[in-house]
């Protein structure tokens, strides 16, 4: 009796397997087609399959405590203020509720079930090559990556392969896979006919953190290649820099004065219940976009978004409890990313982040393949 018993449990485990499979690859395509072709229809479709996960992962007893009841918490502290703001906001205050369950509850059945490899490293690389293909065979450049998303800029492009890139490094991790150079070295120099500042800098950034965990030889390796290219082409180098960046505005830009626009708008009912957007003059003369995640997040969630705050500072400091330094510092880095521009916090992408935004909940995942020394 044992064993035809043990063959059911596997066949119901394939199943289930398959049909996460299903479920995460899905919500994947459609999040790049919606972004791709703007469409309200397939962003609204990957929300409700992202929804339909959480609540299946609930009744399942799937998801645990500690991500579950973070979510509903932030999800019923919100609720009141998003109701508020949802007839001014077009009722994106409370789609973000919705983005963010369903973000969180495909990041976790991917780990939940062991598909990371599918659902977080295939999509990056897919990406990176799709990317290469459009500089190197179609010669995309800033015009054509600024048009390439329907009704989003190069900079939402950037993001989206920087958030592609960062759940990939913490899916090798998870796996307990070596961590390539080369991935990050590409990004880097794609990210240059993308044309993002921010963009440029946090892959830099990425790239010089898996350096370090290479170790010193393959950081001194590198420097030295980078000092011999340097002085060999250094006219051309920094031809390449002002001309295919745009260091060459500095990096004072208008965001600055759109976010003191909006802060010297808020009066003290404002500040807890969140201002309209569009009721700010340099907001509005840039299409109600502040270009700071935060700051539209205030502005639908009002003092919510403190509450969120401390989801990420809490995630931060257990990351440097666990010694998990490098996916504190790429918690940093997404923060700062989200800090110059609103595709983060909250966006359809941020399934890809979302290991590190609620690292305290994923962090089990991390020690039970440390314990079984899978990790170097």
């Amino acid at each position: 009796m044992a064993e035809p018993l043990r063959r059911k449990l596997s066949q119901e485990l394939n199943v289930l397997n398959g049909m996460a499979l299903l479920l995460c690859v899905g919500y994947v395509l459609l999040v790049f087609f919606a972004y791709l072709f703007g469409s309200l229809f397939l962003r609204g479709t990957a929300v409700l399959v992202g929804v339909s996960v959480f609540a299946w992962l609930v009744v399942s007893r799937r998801i645990t405590v500690e991500l579950a009841l973070p979510l509903l918490l932030l999800a019923s502290s919100v609720i009141g203020i998003a109701l508020l703001n949802s007839s001014e906001s077009e009722y994106r205050s409370l789609f973000l509720i919705l983005v963010v369950i369903s973000s969180a509850a495909i990041a976790w059945l991917a780990f939940d079930e062991r598909l990371t490899f599918e659902v977080f490293e295939l999509p990056f690389f897919v990406l990176l090559l799709f990317t290469f293909y459009l500089v190197v065979f179609r010669g995309y450049g800033a015009f054509e990556f600024n048009s390439l998303l329907a009704g989003s800029s190069r900079n939402v492009y950037s993001s989206i392969l920087i958030a592609c890139a960062f759940s990939y490094y913490v899916s090798r991790v998870y796996r307990g896979q070596s961590i390539p150079v080369w991935p990050f070295f590409l990004l880097l120099l794609l990210s240059f006919p993308v044309y993002s500042r921010s963009g440029i800098l946090i892959a830099g950034a990425l790239l010089f953190m898996v350096l370090v965990r290479k170790g010193s030889s393959a950081l001194v390796l590198f420097f030295m290649i980078s000092l011999v290219l340097i002085g060999a082409s250094g006219e051309y180098l920094t031809d390449i820099f002002l001309n295919y960046t745009n260091f060459d505005k500095g990096l004072e830009t208008e965001r600055y004065n759109i976010w003191s626009g909006y802060f010297y708008s808020l009066n003290l009912n404002s500040f807890f219940s969140g201002a309209s957007l569009d009721s700010v003059s340099i907001v509005d003369a840039y299409g109600g976009n502040p270009h700071n995640a935060f700051i539209r997040l205030h502005a639908l969630w009002g003092i919510g978004v403190l509450l969120f705050l401390g989801i990420l500072a809490y995630s931060f400091f257990r990351m440097v409890e666990d010694g998990r330094y490098d996916f504190a510092f790429m918690l940093l880095l997404v923060v700062a990313r989200a800090f110059f521009d609103i595709v983060f916090f909250f966006n359809l992408a941020d399934f890809f982040v979302f290991p590190l935004v609620f690292y305290f909940a994923f962090r089990d995942f991390f020690k039970s393949q440390c314990s079984r020394g899978e990790i170097a």
